[in-house]
């Protein structure tokens, strides 16, 4: 690879799209790498990368539209994720290359030369990132998302005792957990694309459960643990509880379960984000210990 410079002989910041399974790995290595360094702010996850090309969109290969790695010369530094038909982009470079932020910026806004409008949402945290954004013509707009962090090392809740039945997910399991997809996110997930993400390297980072009634085995819910031993992270993404059981504490014992086997295999940080209006979903998650991490806002920019 050839390193590239600018005029002033100066190594110059450059886009490569996702193009391969190695490009998609280093992706999830510099989400690794940025987990790491901040575990203890709310973070993406490389769950946040999986979950988003396996049981969201259209299918597994989408990556290699809006996938794009940021390279300076020839040093991976971070990644972006332009999702051209909603007009909307994620920014990520590692910590130790915040000073080429707006650099990286201006290529990810070149992506979207034809857009009338385009927005990205970050959190507050993105210090470096937010005031880019700002100088760069961006509105800063409503609070979008809710995203909270819980230490493990200071978790107390427990949900108790239940006479249902959580398990790790089997192939028993396959038929309502893909009818079911669509409940947290609205999504619908095919046959298709739920086997090829069993088929995948990103399965072997899931821990995925289901929650059965005891006394007629009806299925009631479930959930997806994404973790990351590098970083001693894990991403809840996604949870469901079908309607006819809501209210009875079914997701409360399910991520109670699941944060109960996080600590014991060395999980130190637990991350999860909804919509900054799910008013069933945030008061959970601060029961269960969850602690919001600053504030996830829309950034919008028009021509």
């Amino acid at each position: 690879m050839m390193t590239k410079e600018t005029s002033a002989g100066k190594t110059a910041l450059w886009i490569k799209q996702v193009q391969t399974e190695a490009d998609f790995r280093l992706m999830c290595a510099i989400e690794s790498a940025l987990c790491r360094e901040s575990a203890g702010v709310w973070q993406p996850h490389v769950g946040g990368l999986c979950f988003d090309r396996y049981l969201f969109g259209s299918g597994a290969a989408d990556v290699y539209n809006y996938g794009k790695l940021l390279y300076s010369g020839d040093m991976p530094i971070g990644y972006a994720l332009a999702y051209a038909q909603e007009g909307e982009f994620v920014l990520r470079l590692l910590n130790a290359h915040e000073d080429k932020t707006h650099e990286a910026l201006n290529l990810v806004c070149a992506l979207f030369d034809g857009h009338e409008a385009y927005t990205t949402t970050v959190n507050s945290s993105s210090e470096t990132l937010c005031r880019a954004l700002l100088s760069q013509g961006f509105i800063k707009e409503g609070e979008e998302r809710y995203q909270a962090v819980l230490d493990l090392n200071s978790r107390e809740y427990a949900a108790g005792d239940s006479a249902d039945i959580i398990a790790p997910l089997s192939p028993d399991d396959y038929a309502e957990r893909i009818r079911y997809a669509a409940l947290p996110s609205g999504s619908e997930v095919t046959e298709e694309m739920f086997y090829t993400y069993l088929a995948s390297p990103a399965y072997k980072l899931a821990r995925e459960y289901v929650i059965r009634q005891m006394s007629t085995n009806a299925f009631m819910g479930f959930i997806t643990w994404w973790e990351d031993e590098n970083s001693h992270t894990a991403l809840l993404e996604p949870i469901a509880c079908l309607p006819a059981y809501r209210r009875r504490g079914v997701a409360a014992r399910l991520i109670d379960h699941g944060l109960s086997l996080l600590k014991a295999r060395g999980i130190r940080y637990v991350y999860v984000s909804t919509s900054i209006d799910h008013e069933a979903a945030i008061p959970l998650y601060e029961k269960m210990g969850f602690v919001k991490s600053g504030e996830a806002h829309l950034y919008s920019r028009r021509k």
